[in-house]
């Protein structure tokens, strides 16, 4: 079997593809502080069960999920690529759940500092195979855009402490 690090979505997935800008209330250096946390991004990723690892070394993590009909345990790596560190951040996460389906995709970060804290420009491409695959796309793209906004408004909770 391939590590799911290493084998990529299938190209007749559905495509889960999103982007959007939200405001964190706080300056770069705490947000960068924690987009690189493994104890922030476990909270914050909708689903997560655990998340270990580093920025240097890349994360794992386990989710539990429900997609539709679809009860998936994803196992996986979230790497942080094409780093600029303090204002571009490229993310590749890879996840395999066995017959149940898989995930990958990748995403980019722009921070841009603002007078009242730092705007997160984001760009996600997602894909699903397995049984994901028979997921329509309008209920793909809405389930990616639910974890996106949980996301953030967790991130900003963790932020504020």
């Amino acid at each position: 079997m391939d590590s799911p690090a290493t084998e990529g979505p299938p190209t007749d997935s559905p495509a889960m593809d999103s982007s959007g800008r939200r405001h964190i209330n706080a300056a770069i250096p705490v947000v960068v502080q924690h987009l690189t946390s493994a104890a922030t991004l476990a909270v914050c990723i909708p689903k997560c069960q655990s998340l270990t690892g580093s920025l240097a070394d890349g994360f794992r993590f386990v989710l539990q999920h429900r997609l539709g009909p679809i009860h998936l345990t994803l196992r996986g790596k979230i790497e942080m690529t094409e780093l600029v560190p303090g204002s571009r951040y490229g993310i590749r996460v890879a996840g395999s759940g066995g017959l149940s389906g898989r995930l990958g995709g990748k995403a980019i970060l722009i921070l841009r500092e603002t007078g009242s804290g730092t705007d997160i420009d984001y760009q996600v491409a997602a894909e699903g195979g397995g049984l994901i695959r028979l997921l329509g796309a309008a209920q793909v793209r809405s389930i990616l855009d639910r974890a996106l906004a949980l996301f953030f408004n967790r991130f900003q909770v963790q932020i504020n402490g």
